[in-house]
């Protein structure tokens, strides 16, 4: 549990600190036309999710003979108010949009292409 709990807290941290430097940053930039936003993705499938759900079909008896999307869609289900992850195209076009005219009074934010995951 504490490594496990180390893992956490750093990983918690650092996505903190992406949040509260690209406010600042874009507190700095404002001045000079310059948005700033953070795209804050959901639960996308990566080969890091593959390997995680591939650790949990060994030691979680009840995804036993599912295979590793399988678990990852199931997962994402049981946690995502919309029941379903997030692909690279969803994070790309929350990206796109920031980054067009439409989202020109935008900056400092934090959008979350998450399914509903995280309300803020």
């Amino acid at each position: 549990s504490g490594r496990r709990g180390s893992s956490l807290l750093a990983y918690c941290s650092s996505k903190g600190a992406v949040l509260i430097f690209s406010q600042a940053v874009a507190l700095q930039l404002a001045p000079f036309n310059i948005n700033v936003n953070t795209v804050c993705p959901g639960q996308v499938w990566t080969p890091l999710w593959d390997h995680h759900a591939r650790l949990l079909q060994k030691i979680e008896p009840s995804y036993r003979g599912m295979d590793a999307k399988t678990i990852f869609d199931k997962i994402t289900a049981d946690k995502t108010p919309l029941g379903r992850g997030q692909s690279a195209e969803d994070i790309g076009n929350a990206v796109v949009f920031l980054a067009s005219d439409d989202a020109k009074e935008m900056t400092g934010q934090a959008l979350n292409v998450d399914g509903g995951k995280i309300f803020s």
